[in-house]
């Protein structure tokens, strides 16, 4: 078994595990494991604004999301967890429409490549890797209808380039901001991995892991979130205590997972 992380969607465009772990860590991914967590049905994922208020309209949903970590018009809540804390009875078995910068059109972008996708964040950190332990271990990643063959010795790169990797493999595919790297996905995806690897020592890491794990032995967790552009943006425009909120660990064991319907890109629990 591999573990690697991709530190854009560039990278992730080459790589092709049986699990994904997308993470937009300030703040899409941890939106949606609120949402879910705190008694949302299902989440319509879009990166186009009139996507989304044309499947609100369809389906009766409610929407939120921003554009530049700016709140949309018209949406009923903004791309913030902490705002979905203040409406959980508002948000109680609804569904929602959901767009941002980067993360949701991660998520699209990766069910373009195949394999399981999973939606992390340092809310549900312990949830996300005890569920991709399971699969990778318990051999559920056949019964999930993806083809593993556990005894190929290489994987292949989207451009046709080989690389070593043993069995089924994972990586942790970082939303990034604008297309570039950025340090509040990354710190996640070095926690993670390291975590993930403390379950399966026998794991191969892969680059992208090593890097991704030095990062998160570099600094603490907040310091990582405040200092990244996107932290550096949200505390401009006065939302510390989102990023503070989003640096929170294990506040949820809820695992969002992406799956289609009717067409429709739609993450549940």
């Amino acid at each position: 078994m591999w573990i690697d992380v991709a530190l854009d969607h560039a990278s992730a465009k080459k790589l092709r595990p049986e699990i994904w772990i997308a993470v937009d860590a300030l703040r899409a991914t941890a939106v949606m494991a609120t949402f879910l967590a705190e008694g949302g049905k299902s989440i319509y994922l879009t990166g186009d604004v009139e996507e989304a208020r044309a499947l609100r309209r369809e389906f009766n949903l409610l929407a939120m999301g921003e554009q530049g970590a700016l709140p949309i018009p018209g949406f009923d809540f903004d791309n913030s967890p902490l705002a979905l804390l203040k409406a959980r009875d508002r948000i109680q078995g609804r569904s929602v429409v959901h767009i941002t910068s980067n993360g949701t059109k991660l998520v699209k972008m990766l069910t373009s490549l195949g394999g399981i996708i999973f939606a992390g964040s340092f809310l549900n950190l312990s949830a996300c890797v005890s569920r991709a332990a399971e699969l990778l271990l318990g051999g559920s990643l056949v019964q999930s209808g993806i083809p593993v063959e556990l005894d190929e010795v290489e994987k292949v790169f989207g451009d046709g380039r080989r690389r070593a990797g043993v069995g089924p493999g994972l990586v942790v595919a970082c939303a990034g901001r604008q297309g570039l790297p950025i340090l509040d996905d990354t710190y996640f995806a070095g926690a993670f991995v390291k975590r993930l690897h403390a379950l399966m020592p026998d794991a191969q890491l892969l680059d992208g892991a090593l890097i991704a794990q030095a990062v998160s032995d570099a600094l603490p967790r907040e310091d990582a979130f405040g200092q990244s552009h996107s932290g550096q943006i949200m505390a401009e425009l006065g939302l510390q205590e989102e990023i503070l909120f989003c640096a929170r660990v294990d506040v949820y064991s809820c695992v969002p997972q992406a799956s289609f319907e009717g067409g429709h890109l739609v993450m549940k629990a």
